[in-house]
């Protein structure tokens, strides 16, 4: 009686600890923190397809929660500036994990209405490009190609540099990007 007591103990703590095990991996994977609502002034908005939202169906940023997050920097050159300039802002794979896309395309949008043709959400990801808010150590104005400038670390892949498709990707005074 005892042998089989022991057993069943066994099978009922293993099933329990199963159990356990596989809810906590799925909460691992459906979790996500929350995106904050912006208090400020919004200076970007994530539309279509994604599955974080904080206002309605987009997910929208203000300064500082872009700033909340990693900040990367990249040093580099561009047609539009004189010498090497230093930006920083969060990476797009930054954001993307916050708003966690269904899609993987993405176009960016200009306050002027401006918009690059699709891109791939993994080229993105793969070149390290950042949405700078910062040039220089200075918050980006409208005057300066801000608030947001979608950069490339153009130093690090010199032939991006002369891709004139790339060139159309360094879009300033980004408001939005949408997501398919």
């Amino acid at each position: 009686m005892n042998a089989s007591k022991n057993s069943l103990f066994i099978f009922q703590s293993a099933l329990i600890l199963a159990v356990s095990l596989c809810l906590l991996f799925i909460s691992n994977l459906t979790w996500a923190e929350a995106l904050p609502v912006p208090k400020d002034r919004v200076i970007l908005t994530i539309e279509g397809n994604i599955n974080q939202h904080n206002v309605s169906n987009t997910a929208q940023f203000d300064l500082k929660t872009l700033e909340k997050l990693p900040m990367q920097t990249i040093k580099t050159t561009t047609r539009w500036t004189n010498g090497e300039q230093i930006f920083q802002g969060p990476s797009v794979r930054n954001l993307m994990q916050m708003v966690q896309p269904g899609g993987s395309q993405i176009k960016a949008t200009a306050l002027d209405g401006y918009s690059t043709p699709w891109m791939t959400i993994a080229e993105l990801e793969n070149y390290g490009v950042i949405l700078a808010i910062k040039k220089n150590g200075n918050y980006l104005r409208i005057r300066d190609k801000g608030p947001i400038w979608m950069m490339y670390p153009m130093h690090s892949y010199p032939g991006l540099k002369t891709d004139l498709s790339t060139q159309y990707k360094l879009i300033w005074h980004l408001r939005s990007l949408q997501i398919r």
